[in-house]
């Protein structure tokens, strides 16, 4: 694990006088406005478990400092099984009735909210193992730092952004906007980048023009 103090070697020199705790504060910001645009930290969940007559499914990070930026709907198995998506419209206009009470095997799911799965249908019967899916997080306001092997990866995106933050602090002894602007620009870049990285699933995979990959 990589505290927020690791990254004020890197920080401080560039904002004299300010104090460490909000260059700290300011290194966390960076984090979280780093993974949430770039949807570069991504884990599959284990298993939330559903039972008979359960609709919804709240999908959470398993780590509690962690927080879901995103659910790929590509990707949420029910027991195994892969549950393609699915919207209200769709069904809408396949069902008269009201699709919402049909009970039976879940065939597909659809997302009201960000992190919160409905399961069409109803599932009749307990499910043997539960429900997974593929997601991307960001840290929460709780965090004290990042794994190692995140925090190594994105290391230097998140350095910027910091400088970006903090030379925006008007009044303060450090206050440079042309600067904030130049990293200001390194960052969003580097989310830019880390964002195509990561849909490539960091392996240099071309993306086809028609992906099955779809966020909620």
């Amino acid at each position: 694990m990589k505290l927020w103090s690791a990254w004020t070697r890197d920080v401080a020199p560039h904002v004299s006088q300010c104090p460490a705790t909000v260059i700290e504060f300011e290194i966390r910001n960076a984090a979280q406005t780093f993974f949430r645009g770039s949807r570069a930290w991504r884990e599959v969940t284990g298993y939330f478990p559903v039972t008979a007559g359960q609709q919804t499914v709240l999908v959470e990070p398993s780590d509690p400092t962690h927080e879901l930026v995103e659910l790929d709907s590509s990707f949420v198995m029910l027991d195994n099984k892969r549950l393609p998506p699915i919207t209200p419209e769709q069904l809408d206009s396949l069902y008269t009735e009201d699709w919402t009470t049909l009970t039976g095997m879940p065939d597909n799911h659809y997302c009201l909210t960000p992190n919160q799965v409905s399961l069409f249908r109803i599932p009749s019967q307990n499910a043997i193992n539960g429900l997974k899916a593929r997601i991307s997080i960001t840290v929460s306001d709780t965090a004290t730092g990042l794994p190692d092997e995140i925090a190594n990866r994105f290391w230097d995106a998140i350095v910027v952004g910091a400088r970006a933050r903090l030379m925006l602090y008007k009044n303060s002894a450090w206050y440079d906007a042309d600067m904030a602007a130049m990293y200001g620009n390194a960052f969003s870049a580097a989310i830019d980048d880390a964002r195509l990285d990561a849909a490539q699933a960091y392996s240099g995979a071309r993306i086809v023009a028609r992906s099955t990959s779809k966020w909620c």
